[in-house]
């Protein structure tokens, strides 16, 4: 039974030297090492609580754990409570507790107060040892010397005397000036380890607490992380126990021999339900009554982030853009039949205004004047075509050169605005496929606009009567002569006809007095 004595029973003023130095070294770890105090706290308690149900006293053990260990007690409402007994089982701590525990243990270690470096040759085995072998040498050397004197018949003499004593100075001096530095040194060497080994301890307390007190918030950075990337939150345990019960009424309302006014007791029980998640911003849309127990059984309420409502939004505006762009669509493929009808129609009052004429040449002067009158009319068409036949090429020659020049510079001159192209655009691959002619009024109007705007500034006094002008944001066509000039250029080069630059030239807002003054000074950019 002496195993389970423990060290608390052992007297060091009465223990012999091996189990004096396992009490010195004991007490050394109990200094400096928490790891093995608390491991050494349970052991005593396993100790104390076999020895109390066998009988034995326990009071020295009692002492080695509450004074030397430093063990206190939990409080208890009986009166036992202050004998320590064996540790029971307990519900596991959280890692902020454990950690806090680590933080309490390093505190406590830091308070401790350092015990500074001494060393006693007395209480040195070595020294000890290096003195009787002193001792002996002594012993034996002067031994030897008074043989030798003996044998020469001088051992009464001084010199005997002389040579004892210059022996024993050598074998002390050795001793004082060798061996005793030496076993100071490996004693401090020792001190310092011991110092090095308890900040290592320190550090690796710190390690373990840093790892218990960061493990919380490392789940929360990985909850926040998947709600980062799904834009979802995992519901709360409120949430969860709502859940819950949101089920059991669901399981409830399927049972089979339920009554409708039950199923309807149950369903508004549900909506209340439904309701305060969703206030809690949990995600209901799988969870209505239009879901069963057990599709709902497989949904996991979660609460949806900024990040994932900033998700949908861009997915509705996404909706949103594409339906607007087919309505887009279809409208301009309704304009487009539209026109066309009006075309085919306005081609249609074309030719039965001829016939009219026709008709009414013949009657009123006969078949030869309504035919050659036909023939006028054939010819005048024919000649308006040539002639705009003309236009059109002259503006396509214009067209492409300022397309070489376009191409040769690098940079667009001023001359195809109508095109959609700015004065000092660089030259890209596929402007070669900008093709000459061929545009309507609306791109005309639409091209000129785009590039001929001006700021709308709103002007106002300031509190010291000063004007200064506010940018609206908005814009409108320029009013600058000179941009006007150039705007009226670009029209009437964009190889419209005469009808049609005229209507291009009202919609850009050009009066009757400027288009005259600009046709008088002449085109700038055809040169005519």
């Amino acid at each position: 039974m002496a195993t389970t004595l423990g060290n608390g029973v052992v007297d060091y003023n009465t223990a012999a030297a091996e189990a004096k130095k396992k009490l010195v070294q004991n007490q050394l770890k109990i200094n400096n090492d928490p790891g093995y105090v608390a491991s050494e706290q349970q052991r005593a308690l396993q100790v104390i609580a076999q020895r109390q149900a066998q009988g034995l006293d326990t009071s020295g053990q009692q002492k080695y754990l509450t004074q030397q260990l430093g063990y206190k007690a939990p409080a208890a409402n009986t009166a036992a409570a202050s004998t320590p007994t064996a540790a029971t089982t307990s519900s596991p701590k959280s890692n902020a507790q454990q950690g806090s525990d680590y933080m309490s243990q390093m505190a406590a270690i830091a308070q401790r107060q350092a015990t500074p470096f001494s060393y006693d040759p007395n209480s040195d085995p070595a020294y000890q040892a290096a003195l009787t072998r002193a001792k002996a040498n002594i012993a034996d050397g002067t031994a030897q010397t008074e043989a030798e004197l003996n044998r020469r018949g001088l051992l009464n003499s001084t010199i005997t005397s002389d040579r004892s004593a210059e022996i024993g100075a050598q074998e002390m001096g050795n001793v004082e000036t060798t061996v005793l530095p030496q076993l100071m040194q490996q004693a401090y060497q020792k001190y310092i380890d011991n110092l090095n080994q308890q900040q290592q301890q320190f550090s690796n307390l710190g390690t373990v607490a840093n790892s218990y007190l960061g493990e919380d918030q490392r789940a929360i950075d990985n909850t926040n992380t998947t709600a980062g990337l799904t834009g979802n939150l995992p519901g709360g345990e409120q949430a969860q126990q709502l859940y819950s019960q949101l089920l059991n009424l669901k399981q409830q309302a399927e049972a089979k021999g339920i009554t409708a006014a039950d199923r309807s007791k149950l369903s508004n029980q549900a909506d209340g339900i439904r309701a305060m998640l969703s206030t809690m911003g949990v995600d209901i849309s799988k969870l209505g009554a239009n879901t069963n127990s057990v599709t709902a059984g497989q949904i996991t309420p979660t609460i949806r982030t900024l990040a994932g409502q900033n998700q949908d939004l861009a997915a509705q505006n996404q909706t949103f853009n594409q339906a607007t762009q087919t309505r887009q669509l279809d409208t301009a493929d309704k304009q487009y039949g539209e026109q066309f009808e009006y075309q085919k129609a306005r081609d249609a009052i074309t030719d039965q205004q001829w016939k009219k004429s026709f008709d009414e040449d013949y009657r009123r002067y006969g078949l030869d004047y309504a035919l050659q009158e036909q023939q006028n009319r054939i010819s005048a068409q024919n000649a308006n075509t040539s002639q705009a036949s003309a236009s059109s090429s002259i503006t396509g020659n214009t067209f492409n050169r300022y397309l070489d020049i376009w191409k040769a510079t690098g940079t667009a001159p001023s001359g195809l605005e109508a095109y959609g192209v700015e004065a000092g655009s660089p030259w890209y691959e596929g402007a070669q496929s900008i093709e000459e002619g061929g545009l309507t009024i609306n791109q005309v109007v639409d091209n000129i606009k785009s590039i001929y705007q001006e700021p709308i500034v709103k002007k106002e006094l300031d509190t010291w009567g000063k004007m200064i002008e506010t940018d609206t944001g908005k814009t409108k066509i320029t009013s600058d002569p000179t941009q006007r000039k150039k705007m009226f250029d670009n029209v009437v080069d964009s190889g419209l006809g005469n009808n049609e630059t005229l209507q291009a030239l009202n919609s850009l807002g050009f009066t009757k007095a400027e288009i005259q003054k600009f046709y008088d000074e002449g085109i700038q950019s055809s040169g005519e």
